[in-house]
């Protein structure tokens, strides 16, 4: 009995780990699609490719004086 409630157990804790680990990545998965997406559109500018991506600052882009 005392052996069935530990396999159990550590059941129950690996399927936490694992589900809380699956939460970590699809965020991290469902932010780049974002920032990807507002770049496409043309919210975000970037600097380079790949690795060597940089957001660039709005004020280092905008035209307009007044908003500066």
């Amino acid at each position: 009995m005392i052996f069935e409630i530990f396999l159990f157990g550590t059941a129950v804790i690996f399927t936490l780990v694992g589900y809380f680990m699956g939460k970590r990545n699809e965020q991290k998965a469902l932010v780049e699609a974002i920032i990807d997406q507002l770049i496409n559109d043309g919210y975000l500018k970037t600097n380079g490719y790949g690795e060597n991506l940089e957001i660039i600052k709005h004020s280092e882009w905008c035209d307009d004086k007044a908003t500066r």
